[in-house]
């Protein structure tokens, strides 16, 4: 039944959204400031300094890679 359920899910999401999926890197920055004060509220430190490190370097790597995968797409 939970398949059933995600598999509909999962086609009216692409019937409402298609090809135009953006802002996926706010809500995975969103995501890991949860991360990181879940981890803070439960006193592991070391976790939430982990997370926020490894997030600056996704996103100050990801950039550059994003900008040349979008030029190329509106390339003719």
């Amino acid at each position: 039944m939970l398949f059933f359920l995600s598999d509909k899910i999962s086609t009216l999401f692409d019937s409402l959204v298609g090809d135009m999926i953006e802002g996926t890197s706010t809500a995975a920055a969103i995501w890991s400031a949860g991360c990181v004060g879940v981890a803070v509220a439960m006193g592991r430190l070391e976790i939430a300094v982990l997370i926020s490190v490894f997030m600056v370097g996704i996103f100050y790597f990801v950039r550059p890679l994003k900008k040349t995968l979008d030029n190329q797409s509106d390339a003719p």
